[in-house]
């Protein structure tokens, strides 16, 4: 048995900004001011900022998702003045635009396109390593539905020794995909720690995992944001509770060979990456060698743009509408 860890997440390794004042100013947008980094949320046109002059600008491309257009994005610098620097900037149609020091300090996150945030979880941000391993127990191997449910009630004890709040699956939970079951206790996980949960399960990165589930390793996505894991042998229950509940020193993460190793908690940081409002996630698990006792699960999650039109198979809204939700 085996875990596999990715920890580049790419495109967004760079520290964010620290709470408190915003460390810039947008005229024709709305700002949400408790987010680390900072999310906007700003109309197709031409906005104004006024940046630190430390930020570097120029031309960027930005790639869409999902089927949506590429946007292009044009950034002319107006005036610099000893406290900053004044962009007119100019978005011709829906994208995420990262604001970048020149060291590569992410400043913002400025979503165009949509005017209405979805809320912010309503508990403590709470991302950093566990002080312990919780063991998760080695019977839970098999993709039998006893064990799956045994899987279950190991993650939600784990949940509750972790002092993060209970919660409820929806009412079709048994009679999902893998896929979906994955990305609701990811959800769940996420938001009882205050971080933003994914938009919903995106077909084109189900087929991403399902790549990386054959080829025994992490599934990648190059030239996108992403994060993604990887696990030999467990029913996906039981690797979701292993990725976030026992993936220190001396557990079974494969990249955490000493105490401080970089690779130590690399599962659990995944899964609580930040993708902003309008993350995507894709999972697939499977028997690549015909035997129900070797399950071959991976998941990856991404960064969206704005909300998509066309191929996400499951939201989490659907989920919320099932019953998903914190019991408290």
């Amino acid at each position: 048995m085996a875990l596999a860890v990715a920890l580049g997440l790419m495109g967004l390794a760079a520290p964010v900004g620290a709470q408190g004042s915003m460390p810039f100013s947008i005229q024709g947008g709305t700002c949400l001011s408790a987010a680390r980094p900072w999310l906007c949320a700003v109309p197709v046109g031409k906005v104004r900022l006024t940046l630190p002059l430390a930020v570097t600008h120029g031309k960027a491309a930005l790639t869409s998702f999902e089927g949506a257009p590429t946007t292009t994005v044009t950034i002319d610098a107006e005036a610099v003045t000893p406290k900053g620097e004044t962009l007119a900037v100019a978005f011709s149609g829906p994208c995420l635009f990262l604001v970048t020091s020149a060291t590569g300090r992410l400043f913002a996150k400025i979503y165009v396109g949509p005017r209405v945030l979805p809320r912010l979880p309503p508990y403590a941000v709470r991302t950093g390593d566990p002080a312990a391993n919780i063991p998760v127990p080695f019977g839970l191997l098999s993709l039998a539905p006893e064990p799956v449910a045994a899987a279950l009630a190991v993650l939600e004890k784990d949940q509750a020794a972790e002092h993060g709040a209970p919660f409820r699956l929806p009412r079709d939970f048994a009679r999902l995909p893998v896929a979906d079951q994955l990305f609701v206790l990811t959800n769940l996980l996420r938001i009882t720690r205050g971080v933003w949960p994914l938009y919903g399960v995106s077909a084109r990165l189900d087929a991403v995992a399902l790549a990386g589930a054959k080829a025994q390793t992490d599934p990648t996505d190059p030239g996108v944001a992403f994060a993604s894991n990887y696990a030999n042998g467990m029913n996906p229950v039981a690797a979701m509770a292993a990725w976030f509940f026992d993936d220190g020193y001396k557990a079974l993460n494969l990249d955490c060979g000493t105490p401080r190793a970089a690779g130590c908690w690399g599962h659990r940081r995944d899964i609580l990456a930040d993708m902003g409002p309008y993350g995507l996630f894709g999972a697939a698990s499977i028997d690549v060698r015909g035997l129900t006792s070797n399950p071959q699960t991976a998941m990856i999650v991404e960064l969206g743009i704005v909300p998509p039109t066309r191929g996400v198979t499951y939201t989490w809204s659907q989920a919320v509408a099932a019953g998903a939700r914190p019991a408290a």
